[in-house]
């Protein structure tokens, strides 16, 4: 098994502001995000996408040859240009 995730040596998490807690009572009230890589022939393809925990959709994503912070700003400003369209706005966002 090849690791990919290398923690940090004091251990430091970001806080979780779900409490494990991925259920949501309307739709556009929690999102979550995550990132993952694919290898291609021409090398890796990273993706980052946030997902509506209510409607269990993708709701914005992005993918790029490398790994900028635009890699997860872009799919989280979707999202959010997306919603306001229908006039609501997530409370919470959690990242991974």
């Amino acid at each position: 098994m090849h690791r990919t995730t290398i923690p940090a040596k004091d251990g430091a998490r970001a806080g979780d502001l779900l409490n494990r807690d991925f259920r949501a009572g309307a739709p556009n009230r929690v999102w979550v995000a995550d990132f993952t890589y694919v290898r291609t022939w021409a090398g890796f393809v990273y993706v980052s996408f946030v997902v509506d925990v209510f409607a269990q959709k993708i709701v914005g994503w992005h993918a790029m040859s490398s790994r900028p912070t635009d890699l997860v700003m872009v799919p989280l400003r979707m999202a959010r240009w997306c919603q306001r369209r229908t006039g609501t706005d997530p409370v919470a966002t959690d990242w991974d």
